[in-house]
């Protein structure tokens, strides 16, 4: 499992969180966006040289999972296996923005 989170107090508690499962987690201290930099990445270049068979992604970022899909197209539209929760209330028209993103990714959605 790979945990993306650049705030440290949130580190130290997802850290805590995870210590009986360490060696199966790795937490990334880096935002996930729609760029590369030093604080930022891009889900496609982090997964580049890594499995895409089966992915389950989550995201609930404080309005920024837009900038993380937008990062994401090509393990979205490549992955073999992928599911996933991401959330749509924080900006007004999110659940259209966030549906055609991964419409155009080729990805079944359903809303609940």
């Amino acid at each position: 499992a790979y945990l993306f989170e650049s705030e440290e107090p949130w580190i130290e508690a997802l850290e805590a969180t995870f210590e009986p499962w360490k060696e199966k987690v790795t937490i990334v201290k880096k935002y996930v966006s729609d760029t590369d930099d030093e604080q930022n990445i891009r889900l496609d270049t982090f997964f580049y040289d890594k499995s895409t068979d089966d992915l389950f992604v989550k995201m609930d970022i404080e309005g920024y999972e837009r900038k993380a899909l937008a990062g994401a197209y090509n393990l979205l539209a490549m992955a073999k296996n992928i599911r996933g929760s991401v959330c749509i209330y924080h900006k007004k028209d999110d659940p259209e923005v966030i549906s055609r993103l991964l419409t155009n990714a080729n990805l079944t959605i359903e809303q609940t």
